[in-house]
């Protein structure tokens, strides 16, 4: 199956279960083994093919359901998986200097600096196959559908940065994620990727988890393998050194 498909089917496939999590389980205690069908307006407007079931409120709808029902938390967090988790690429970018440049020059050069960077960074995310997840203060996140394609997008990015003296720090990681509406991702790479990029990697450096090392078909040339504390745990990180263009 085409894994660009599967999400989408995926949740055309679970739509009536999590629809009768939502709007039968709460309602009246109802076990899950005897939900049934349900016709109710809402669930057939959430059925409708133009709509979509991983929004925020269905994920919140879920949680609160499982908040309620404990007794019921594995069926609900099994909902909630088929619903919202996908394998993707995710990345974090942090650009370099905004503190200082804050008080070197004040607020309205740095917000300026922070439009030129996301102008010159978004074209070439979107252009690699990626997605801008939110750009907020001087971070970008956004999410790929493979490693190779967020390295190599992220190199372009660096390498464009650098021709205008300007400059940032990224980490990415690879795997299963919680894709919860359009802006947001949660997941211990999703974690990992914010403490890489926000953290720990260099200006101009990219740091990749051993899970996004993992998943890249061939490996980088110069890449160099390090281990760094996160969260208080020493994990294998791999740098990817910025190659002349």
């Amino acid at each position: 199956m085409d894994r660009q498909k599967q999400p989408l089917l995926r949740v055309n496939a679970i739509a009536t279960l999590a629809c009768q999590a939502i709007f039968l389980l709460g309602g009246s205690g109802v076990g899950a083994s005897e939900l049934k069908p349900s016709t109710d307006p809402p669930c057939q407007d959430m059925m409708q093919p133009a709509l979509t079931l991983a929004t925020l409120e269905t994920f919140e709808a879920l949680l609160g359901q499982r908040q309620t029902h404990p007794e019921q938390a594995a069926a609900i967090d099994a909902q909630i998986e088929a619903l919202f988790s996908q394998e993707l690429a995710v990345m974090v970018m942090d650009m370099a200097g905004f503190s200082r440049l804050t008080v070197d020059a004040g607020i309205i050069p740095s917000l300026a600096q922070i439009y030129q960077i996301r102008s010159l960074t978004v074209p070439l995310v979107e252009a690699s196959g990626g997605r801008i997840l939110k750009l907020e203060a001087d971070n970008v996140y956004a999410v790929f559908p493979s490693a190779e394609q967020a390295l190599m997008a992220m190199e372009s990015v660096l390498s464009r940065l650098q021709a205008e003296d300007l400059h940032a720090s990224i980490g990415i990681g690879f795997g299963e994620v919680l894709v919860v509406g359009e802006r947001d991702v949660f997941g211990h790479e999703m974690n990992l990727a914010s403490k890489l990029g926000e953290d720990i990697a260099e200006d101009d450096e990219i740091l990749l988890t051993a899970a996004a090392f993992a998943a890249l078909p061939a490996l980088p040339p110069g890449v160099e393998p390090l281990q760094a504390e996160v969260s208080g745990l020493m994990l294998q990180l791999y740098r990817v050194p910025l190659q002349e263009r």
